[in-house]
């Protein structure tokens, strides 16, 4: 049990517990997004060609972004990681107080220099087979070469070849401290992977991260 647990914990999306949790709740560098009336708040990151949005408020969801250079990984450009308000801090709460907690359920944006500049620019309105064969086998490469951020190991189920806003993806469920919806993309020369972590389907983190995705849009 303690190697199945270690293996989700360093294999994975567990990235509030690495990455988000490490770098936001316990460093200094980060800012947050948190508003008292809940709305819809649109993420548009022109630098890195993507946008998306979500339900943001205390009864909603509490955004926390990366600063440049946070990771010490040139590779990992950005980072957003999305909690349930309340959650987040009651999990704060016990984290203050000595108490030795899971961190919560959480929705991961990472985006990725990997792409060569010699890799074909996604166009929604490209229709060549060979193009979105060769692209979505890039795809598919990147994510296996880098598991620990997509958890593709531990896929369960089918590994489905889709389109996200016209740009080549895989996407599937994945095992974990939680379940994870996968969703790895690549547009031009960047790799975007968008995980939402829930305990069961329909529940509000689940809903919150199927709406996120029906909002990505690429520039």
């Amino acid at each position: 049990m303690e190697n199945k647990k270690l293996t989700y914990i360093v294999g994975g999306i567990a990235l509030v517990a690495l990455l988000g949790v490490g770098y936001y709740f316990l460093g200094p560098q980060a800012k947050d997004r948190i508003v008292v009336t809940n709305n819809v708040e649109k993420i548009v990151n022109k630098d890195l060609e993507f946008s998306f949005s979500y339900e943001s408020g205390e009864t909603a969801l509490s955004s926390i972004e990366s600063t440049p250079g946070q990771f010490g990984n040139s590779e990992l450009l950005k980072m957003y990681a999305l909690m349930e308000s309340k959650t987040l801090d009651e999990f704060n709460k016990a984290k203050e107080s000595g108490e030795v907690v899971e961190s919560p359920p959480a929705i991961s944006v990472l985006v990725f220099a990997r792409a060569t500049s010699t890799d074909p620019v996604e166009d929604s309105s490209a229709t060549s087979t060979a193009t979105s064969s060769s692209s979505i086998t890039k795809v598919r490469q990147w994510a296996e070469a880098n598991s620990a951020y997509t958890s593709i190991n531990l896929a369960q189920g089918e590994i489905q070849e889709i389109k996200v806003d016209g740009a080549s993806a895989l996407h599937y469920k994945a095992d974990g401290l939680y379940t994870q919806d996968v969703y790895v993309v690549k547009y031009g020369k960047r790799m975007y992977v968008f995980v939402g972590q829930y305990l069961e389907e329909g529940d509000y983190m689940y809903k919150s991260f199927q709406a996120l995705k029906d909002s990505i849009l690429f520039e």
